[in-house]
């Protein structure tokens, strides 16, 4: 029997939730490409050290995500794109109302106290320190939105790829966001905004307040992001 599968970071999540989220990241990263027919509850029950329920919770969770397509004689494929997934978390469509994610980068990543972050703080659960990301998003060629992220901090920062592919995924710190809380209103952009939109101080940006929530709706991620949109690209309100 192969070891029990317990990062000691999600000690406090469910077993299942937790073996969810590794197979999740399996398909993130290609190590189970699209269209892979999966070993039997049995056998993944004993690579992973757990019980076969324990698997088939997991393997619940990634139906319910459209990531596993269930086939006859109880074999399990991998079937849906995550990008696809996580784009739906996105709240900007292009003219053919198809969720844009765009093309991540990270401008900066800095430690900060509660204080500082004020509403993310209390929003993620009254925490003493956050992680502060602020990262841009491309869609041809032009950047069209600017957030300021905030996440639990961690003892180590994560590498910049990481955060991309959190920002890309919707995974974070491990743990899958499937849904999400948002509400949107016309403001002033701050001056990183201003800067990388390239706007003139006198003009506006939407500014969009969304909330990343995991399991059992747990808050992952706060994010403010501000935008320019146009013609090719729009913010869905539903």
């Amino acid at each position: 029997m192969g070891r029990p599968y317990r990062p000691g970071s999600l000690s406090h999540i469910p077993p299942y939730q937790i073996l969810a989220e590794e197979f999740y990241r399996r398909i993130v990263n290609g190590r189970w490409p699209r269209g892979r027919i999966l070993k039997s509850d049995a056998l993944v029950a004993e690579e992973f050290g757990v019980s076969v329920p324990t698997v088939r919770r997991a393997f619940d969770v990634l139906e319910q995500l459209n990531l596993i397509v269930r086939l006859k004689g109880h074999r399990k494929m991998v079937g849906a794109d995550p990008d696809k997934r996580a784009s739906a978390l996105m709240s900007f469509v292009d003219h053919n109302g198809d969720p844009v994610g765009g093309k991540v980068d990270i401008i900066s990543i800095e430690k900060i106290s509660a204080e500082r972050a004020g509403y993310a703080a209390r929003r993620l659960g009254h925490v003493q320190e956050l992680l502060c990301i602020i990262r841009s998003r491309t869609y041809g060629n032009r950047i069209f939105a600017v957030e300021t992220a905030f996440v639990v901090a961690q003892e180590q920062i994560p590498s910049l790829q990481d955060l991309r592919l959190s920002a890309a995924h919707g995974v974070v710190a491990g743990q899958i966001a499937v849904s999400k809380e948002e509400y949107a209103c016309v403001s002033e952009p701050t001056q990183i905004s201003a800067s990388l939109l390239e706007l003139d101080a006198q003009e506006s940006v939407l500014e969009v307040r969304r909330t990343l929530l995991g399991f059992d709706e747990v808050p992952l991620e706060v994010d403010v992001t501000q935008c320019v949109l146009g013609q090719e690209l729009r913010y869905r309100t539903a």
